[in-house]
């Protein structure tokens, strides 16, 4: 490993490293994916942590973020000389997944579960199914990763590629799940770097709208 490999003092935590890798291969920043995983690395991260930080850009940006954000990964096991195998495999169990999706998903949306699902299934019965199966039963519900964990790298995400209704879902469940406002907000400053100053004004207000609702309950 190059002795200033792992000097690069980028980011505060394991978090807010993992947050930064996740939102920069979603908009193919690649040099920007390896300093927040060098820097997930120095801060106590696990590969199996960073590999699942990874994993889950398919969901929110496609195929192609997470294989160059696994290629980039890749590249720093073999600067730093580290093998890495993922332990965390599963095989495909449909019933399972849609089971433990479910749960989760709720979890993560609470009061507004029965509402988002019914929209969902007006829009696209198939794409509501997936959501719970794909999305919430095989990708969020790996562990490895803490669901708060999980819904902070997602609003990380979303805010760097702009999507104002589900970064308004997800900040809100963040919150569910046990972030405060504060961390929300500490993810918007972290990912800034990587978006333009109209997806940042946009997310400051999505986080703003979410953060007054809450008071209102």
């Amino acid at each position: 490993m190059p002795d200033n490999f792992l000097k690069e003092d980028f980011l505060k935590s394991r978090i807010d490293a993992l947050v930064f890798a996740a939102a920069a291969a979603c908009v193919n920043r690649q040099d920007e994916v390896l300093k927040g995983i060098v820097a997930a690395f120095k801060n106590g991260a696990s590969l199996q942590g960073i590999y699942e930080a990874i994993l889950q850009t398919y969901l929110f940006a496609g195929f192609p973020a997470a294989l160059e954000g696994f290629a980039t990964f890749e590249k720093f096991l073999k600067a730093a000389d580290i093998s890495f195998k993922s332990g965390n495999y599963e095989d495909i169990d449909v019933d399972v997944f849609k089971k433990r999706g479910e749960i989760l998903c709720a979890e993560i949306y609470t009061s507004a579960y029965d509402k988002m699902r019914a929209r969902a299934e007006k829009l696209s019965p198939e794409l509501n199914e997936w959501m719970i199966v794909e999305g919430y039963g095989k990708t969020l519900s790996r562990g490895v990763l803490k669901t708060v964990e999980r819904e902070l790298i997602i609003v990380g995400m979303l805010a760097v590629l702009g999507w104002e209704k589900q970064l308004f879902s997800h900040i809100r469940g963040a919150i569910n799940v046990g972030a405060s406002v504060e961390d929300c907000e500490n993810v918007l400053k972290i990912v800034s770097p990587l978006s333009s100053e109209s997806k940042s004004e946009l997310a400051g207000k999505v986080l703003k709208t979410v953060s007054e609702s809450f008071k209102k309950v």
